[in-house]
């Protein structure tokens, strides 16, 4: 729960305008459940993509606002999600049109 409610509340943050969906579904076999996160927020530049699950990370461009936190939340989501429940987060954006972050954990986690 707390992986999510991480997620959503970074979807919310970056998020001005537009929507934020969240979807869940289970594996064919049951044994996996994918929730999707995705939003029309300012979305994250591709060349920062491979720092996005970094600790103390914070990603913005100069001349645009900073948005308060430690840079932590992703890094903390990613390994709990990895190393805890033996799941996995991915994500794809585009920036200047949103994101989507994909939480894949296996049912008996």
């Amino acid at each position: 729960l707390q992986c999510l409610l991480n997620l959503l509340s970074n979807a919310v943050k970056f998020t001005m305008k537009g929507f934020i969906g969240v979807y869940a579904e289970l594996s064919a076999d049951g044994s996996m459940v994918r929730i999707v996160i995705e939003d029309t927020g300012i979305g994250i530049r591709e060349k920062d993509l491979d720092k996005l699950f970094s600790p103390f990370i914070r990603l913005h461009t100069p001349g645009e606002s900073v948005t308060p936190g430690t840079g932590l939340g992703l890094y903390l989501t990613h390994k709990l999600l990895r190393e805890i429940l033996n799941g996995d987060l991915l994500v794809t954006s585009t920036y200047g049109v949103g994101s989507r972050f994909t939480m894949r954990v296996p049912i008996d986690a």
